[in-house]
């Protein structure tokens, strides 16, 4: 049994270390990134290195590598991913929802120079940016428009 460990060779090595080698090193830069982006190259590699532990063909190896990888990538990209994501997926408002199109004051001057700005709506303070890049006064009536990243988006009212 050691003569087809030591038979194939790729890259000066017998296959089944680099195989394992592939392995663990998707692993470990996968624990270290979290976003499902090597898993699929560990997943090939596993096969590939059981593949080479039976003395398969290393040509054989290399493809069954390829393919295992790219259908782990498709069967994630195109069949798991959306499904996960209609269920986390939420229509929930959120806090900061509920404060679009209501009326509020400016407790600190928005300036778009500085990209400063506060505003106080139903009692809570937020960030703000003027929705056309004017300044507005401190005490000054505005409403909410929408919101841009934390920033809530607001224009002038008389």
């Amino acid at each position: 049994m050691t003569d087809v460990f030591l038979a194939q060779t790729l890259l000066g090595m017998p296959a089944w270390v680099l195989w394992l080698i592939v392995l663990v090193l998707a692993m470990a830069a996968e624990l270290t990134t979290v976003n499902m982006t090597t898993i699929w190259f560990a997943s090939g590699a596993l096969v590939a290195l059981v593949l080479a532990m039976f003395g398969i063909d290393t040509t054989i190896q290399i493809i069954v590598f390829i393919a295992v990888s790219l259908l782990g990538i498709a069967l994630f990209v195109f069949i798991v991913k959306p499904r996960l994501s209609k269920r986390l997926a939420s229509d929930r408002a959120t806090n900061a929802d509920r404060i679009i199109g209501k009326e509020g004051l400016v407790t600190l001057a928005i300036d778009p120079v500085k990209g400063s700005g506060q505003i106080m709506v139903i009692g809570q303070h937020w960030s703000a940016r003027s929705a056309h890049g004017t300044a507005i006064a401190a005490g000054e009536k505005i409403k909410v428009l929408g919101f841009e990243s934390v920033y809530a988006i607001v224009e002038k009212i008389d």
